[in-house]
């Protein structure tokens, strides 16, 4: 009888796990797409020369304060260093990156800044560690 009671119980708690992590996928999954909330127009450059890098990645990961969901977009500049990043919610940070150049975070800006800082990007080469 308590190896019956046991195997219920286990049974029960692994369902109850199951939906919780459905649930949890489920409403992530079916977030109805939206506009983003604002875009950021800039160029990437090399810190030493200001030559504007093309193939740049930029991530910008955003989501609700205190929440599970997160939202992650990801752009490459073209061949002029030049990028158009959607941002999808107000608290959000982007990351820089480029082989062969340190990689850079700019964490969350006021709106009156955003476009100002984030028009030109200064990416510093990498410094190889022999040095």
């Amino acid at each position: 009888m308590k190896r019956h009671a046991l195997l219920i119980l286990a049974f029960l708690a692994a369902g109850g796990l199951l939906c919780g992590v459905s649930m949890l996928v489920c409403f992530n999954a079916y977030e109805p797409p939206h506009p983003p909330r604002d875009t950021v127009q800039g160029t990437v450059v090399d810190l030493d020369s200001g030559a504007p890098l093309p193939g740049v990645s930029l991530v910008c990961i955003s989501g609700y304060p205190l929440s599970f969901f997160e939202h992650t977009d990801e752009v490459k500049t073209d061949a002029q260093g030049r990028f158009t990043l959607p941002i999808q919610y107000k608290d959000y940070h982007v990351e820089v990156r480029k082989r062969g150049y340190a990689p850079k975070t700019i964490d969350w800006l006021p709106p009156e800044e955003r476009h100002s800082r984030m028009r030109i990007i200064r990416l510093a080469p990498a410094r190889s560690k022999s040095s």
